[in-house]
Formats: C-alpha cells, structure tokens, sequence
C-alpha cells in the first residue's frame, strides 16, 4: 500500500507544481536537500570547505540565475550515532533549472573559475564527508512575518516529517493550508520572533521505504524565539477560527499526517 501511497503522492504533486505554474505565472520553486555526514577527524574542514569552497561556486550560480539560493545548516543535537550532522539545501526557480543542474557538464563553467587551490580541495570532498542522502521537493507554501528580513534569513529552523496515509495528500494539505497556516500567520502577527514558514512536497525519493511525504519549516532569528512563550494561543485560536473546537482542530491534524520527526538546523552560511 505504501507504493499506492507514493505513486499517488508522486502525481499529486506533479500536478500541483504544474498547476501552481499556471496561476499568476509562478514558476514552482523546486528544493534538493543534501543530508551530510561529516567523517569524525574532518568536521571542521568540512564547514571550511563548505564556507570556502562550494559557497563561491554556488554564489556564482546564483550570479547567473541558475539557482534561487542555498543555504548550508548544522543539525543540532546530533551525534556520532546520528545519521547525518549537516545539511545543505539548494533552491531552483522551476524544473528546467534542476534539468540544467543535472545534465553532464552543467557544472564545468563553475568548476573552471576556481583557483587551483579551491580546485583541489573540492576534488577532495567525498574525503570530509558522506553523501547520506537527498530529497527533492516542491514548495507548496512560504509564509513570511513583516519583520522577515529576506536579506539575512533565520537562523533557526526547526523541519518536521510528515508521513500521511493512503490517498491523503489533498486532505492534508487542505488542513495545513486551511487551518494551521491561518494560526502560523496569526502568531506572525503577534510579535512572537517567529520569522517564516514552509510547506514541501517530497517528490524524490518515493517508493515502499521512503518514511515521509511532506515537510513543513518553522523559521526563527534566535533560539529564544522557539519556545513561543509569550504567545496567548488559545486566544489566537479563538480568534482565527471562532467557529472551530480545540479539539476538533487537534483531531482534523493527527488523522491527517503522523509527525515523524522534528530536528532543529542552525544556518552557518547563505548566499
């Protein structure tokens, strides 16, 4: 069943990002996360050569408009037993960018500008880590507070795993569009330091074993601003959604989605 499952999501979500390219003359904005390993007596050379490195390669993509952005974060609490321990995640405005990405040779301009130097230690990379594994998403919502500031992005983020059952795609995303990003925006407006968030489809991997099929990002400039302790939610829910229950609201999001998983990622370094 959980073939059915991923079969309907990888449709599903196909035809969203088309559809989503249709409405205002969007382009569906595609993420590939890379999930790291950093072999234990290289760590620090590793953000080196991330920082260093790989950062003015993808800055001069960006410069060339081949990709929207990318970011390099820390998974914090992770340890030598944890399946990864950095992450980098690169944005592309549509598919063609990601074809253009992925054909042979579309690296070569960037990798030529280095100085011998830099080209050396990046031929050196699988040296500093592992590869664990990478995903490929479609944004389906991005939701910013007024202080959001697109020019230094959060520091924080905390990214939560989503598994939904059989055929439930449409529903879960009607409940987090309809019912839980009114609240996020509400709690936006409030003042509680949260800056952004995100819903994403997982297109890639798919199949029996993939352990998730959606994720969603809460974004925060300071570690104090997570905790949300200054934020009345019950009377934000109140306000939001005056004709809905609590309970019915807890209820419509545990049938909807089973939460996997929640890490928290610190930014070391953006474009």
């Amino acid at each position: 069943m959980k073939m059915v499952k991923s079969l309907f999501a990888l449709l599903f979500v196909a035809a969203f990002a088309l559809s989503l390219g249709a409405q205002d003359g969007n382009t569906p904005q595609i993420v590939i996360v890379d999930y790291m390993k950093a072999t234990a007596d290289n760590v620090g050379d590793y953000v080196d050569l991330e920082n260093e490195v790989w950062a003015d390669i993808h800055r001069q993509r960006q410069e060339d408009g081949a990709i929207a952005g990318w970011f390099f974060y820390h998974v914090r609490f992770s340890g030598t037993a944890s399946e990864y321990d950095f992450v980098t995640v690169t944005t592309y405005d549509g598919w063609d960018k990601v074809d253009a990405a992925f054909t042979p040779g579309g690296m070569s301009k960037y990798w030529e500008n280095l100085s011998e130097e830099q080209r050396a230690i990046a031929e050196n990379t699988e040296n500093y880590r592992d590869l664990v594994r990478i995903d490929v998403l479609v944004t389906n919502d991005f939701l910013t507070a007024d202080h959001f500031d697109g020019e230094n992005f959060p520091r924080f983020a905390m990214v939560n795993f989503m598994d939904v059952p059989d055929g439930g795609a449409d529903a879960y995303l009607n409940m987090e569009k309809n019912m839980v990003r009114p609240m996020h925006e509400a709690v936006m407006k409030s003042g509680s330091g949260r800056s952004a968030w995100g819903l994403y489809s997982v297109v890639m991997p798919s199949g029996a074993d993939r352990p998730y099929d959606f994720t969603t990002a809460d974004f925060f400039n300071q570690w104090s601003d997570m905790g949300g302790a200054d934020v009345d939610y019950e009377a934000l829910f109140e306000e939001v959604h005056p004709n809905v229950s609590m309970d019915f609201f807890e209820d419509t999001i545990q049938s909807t989605r089973t939460l996997t998983r929640s890490e928290c990622w610190v930014l070391i370094n953006t474009l």
